[in-house]
């Protein structure tokens, strides 16, 4: 009887998860009966000598980090194939002069965007959660909406909203700062914003028809069988 509940419960799980990729992981995960261990890092190689000071860490944690875009700049600076001008008449012909900019959004889309927040992500540096900001969204939506238009006709962008919360995950192997992956947690009200220009741009570049036709990463309606499918 309780084997046959147990799997039960699974199944009804599993199912409640469908199109639910992180759910249905979740669901898996507390079968393996693993449990999630804090991420401590005790020690570092950092120019092959072992630091275990924790500022030291941290230092050489941050620098790794912030050198991981300049480094990937200079490989596509050295790649000689990559032809930027080519590129650029290529939108031009594209889109003439209907150059790209971001619409204000209204207070309807903000409220709309709270309303919709997951409740079980973490918090940023600012402190507040999603659960907070869901809650007071009816007081939040009209000063959030004033700021963010604000952000957007001055063409600055808030640093306390870019400001992020960073966690280094080992990944295997050696322990060295380059051998860490950084997740990083913005403020949750920085990704309202973040979406509403996304999702402006997104459709900026599908009207104007400047997507590859065969591109199926980070497009709605679009996954890796569509890919399969073009092949």
């Amino acid at each position: 009887m309780i084997k046959f509940s147990k799997r039960q419960f699974i199944q009804e799980s599993i199912e409640n998860n469908q199109g639910n990729p992180k759910g249905i992981w979740k669901v898996l995960k507390s079968l393996s009966g693993k449990k999630n261990n804090p991420i401590t890092i005790d020690e570092l190689k950092v120019n092959d000598v072992v630091v275990k000071d924790k500022a030291e860490i941290v230092e050489a944690m941050n620098d790794a980090f912030i050198n991981i875009a300049s480094r990937i700049s200079q490989v596509n600076q050295n790649n000689a194939e990559f032809d930027g001008e080519k590129l650029v008449e290529f939108v031009k012909l594209k889109i003439g002069k209907d150059c790209f900019e971001i619409p204000p959004i209204t207070s309807t889309q903000v409220l709309a965007a709270l309303n919709s927040m997951p409740t079980n992500k973490s918090t940023g540096c600012d402190g507040l959660s999603a659960r907070i900001v869901k809650l007071a969204a009816p007081v939040l939506t009209q000063p959030f909406c004033r700021l963010m238009n604000y952000s957007i006709s001055s063409g600055t962008f808030p640093i306390k909203w870019k400001t992020k919360k960073v966690t280094a995950l080992h990944k295997s192997g050696s322990r060295d700062a380059d051998n860490h992956r950084p997740i990083s947690i913005l403020p949750v009200i920085s990704k309202v914003l973040e979406k509403h220009v996304a999702t402006s741009f997104y459709k900026y570049l599908q009207d104007h028809n400047l997507l590859y036709k065969f591109q199926s990463g980070f497009r709605a309606n679009h996954s890796t069988e569509t890919a399969l499918i073009n092949l």
